[in-house]
């Protein structure tokens, strides 16, 4: 009888036990490092155009800062409308990236299309991608010269755009619809057409990003007359600025940045922000970035955003119909 009750005792306080165990609180998951696979950072331009470069430049600095693989997508078309989508509606996990201009600012406010930069969380800003005004490098053309004649000159002066919507058609109807500037815009449908046109004598100059015409510097082809930036130029600091010769409204300071899908987590953005700040001070993209005339300019999450929202008013008043 004694030998029944240890037992039936033992297997009392078994039960207990494992009704105790069951109502414990299951552990929670250990929470997942980022990043643990491989990042997609998507361009807005096929390769070799200068959203493409960008990433490729900046996706190797980020995976020598991190040791995590970085995969250009490409997604062109739209004036980056397609890829502002995909990105958009892609998983907010951080996985996928946007690589960010003032482009993808201007297609929406030129064109009905479903997602624009609200759809976006910034993670930061990380270069400025300098625009110019250039001619053949045997022209007559000085700085002075220029503006003496759209401004005070009896005829047009072509200058080419590569295409409508763009930082530098934005610049150019400034110069026309503000300032009355005597110039005929002209344009060619992208960056190299209008190179050959400024080559070929067909248009007396155009505006580009430096790296666009960067081989024809490099070869004396064409010269730069001023930029569009608000300062000038390190990398280049002979080259006067529009804002110097008393044309601060035409200073758009071309930017180039990522941005995540808005409900991107904090923290993710925080790790990412801070890998894009250890990238630009890599070496070898500092070698990339500084022949290419681009200006390192990081801004974190919260100052980009509020960059966004000023450039976003200053393109509205630009496309004003």
């Amino acid at each position: 009888m004694r030998k029944i009750s240890t037992l039936v005792i033992s297997i009392l306080l078994v039960l207990v036990l494992v009704a105790g165990c069951a109502n414990q609180p299951a552990a929670a998951p250990a929470k997942e490092k980022f990043p643990n696979k491989a990042i997609s950072l998507v361009a807005h331009t096929a390769p070799g155009g200068g959203g493409d470069v960008f990433a490729r430049q900046l996706g190797k600095a980020i995976q020598t800062a991190t040791g995590n693989t970085v995969v250009i997508d490409n997604r062109s078309g739209g004036s980056g409308a397609v890829a502002l989508q995909y990105v958009a509606e892609s998983k907010p996990d951080g996985y996928t990236l946007l690589g960010i201009t003032d482009t993808m600012i201007i297609t929406p406010i030129n064109n009905n299309i479903p997602k624009d930069l609200s759809s976006f969380k910034p993670v930061a800003r990380v270069v400025l991608d300098p625009n110019v005004l250039y001619v053949r490098a045997d022209s007559k053309w000085t700085a002075d010269s220029m503006l003496e004649a759209i401004f005070k000159g009896k005829q047009n002066i072509k200058w080419a755009a590569s295409q409508a919507g763009t930082p530098e058609t934005a610049v150019i109807d400034t110069l026309i619809k503000k300032h009355n500037a005597k110039i005929s815009s002209v344009l060619m449908g992208d960056g190299s057409k209008a190179l050959t046109a400024v080559l070929g004598g067909d248009v007396e100059a155009s505006v580009a990003e430096i790296a666009e015409i960067k081989p024809q510097l490099d070869a004396k082809q064409v010269k730069i007359l001023m930029s569009f930036n608000s300062q000038r130029n390190p990398a280049s600091p002979d080259i006067p600025t529009f804002a110097e010769k008393g044309y601060p409204d035409l200073s758009i300071d071309k930017f180039r940045g990522i941005a995540a899908p808005k409900d991107t987590p904090d923290e993710i953005v925080k790790i990412l922000e801070d890998a894009i700040k250890k990238a630009l001070e890599d070496p070898e993209y500092k070698k990339t970035y500084t022949a290419n005339m681009q200006i390192p300019a990081f801004q974190g999450s919260a100052e980009f955003q509020k960059t966004i929202t000023a450039k976003t008013e200053l393109y509205k008043k630009a496309f004003a119909k």
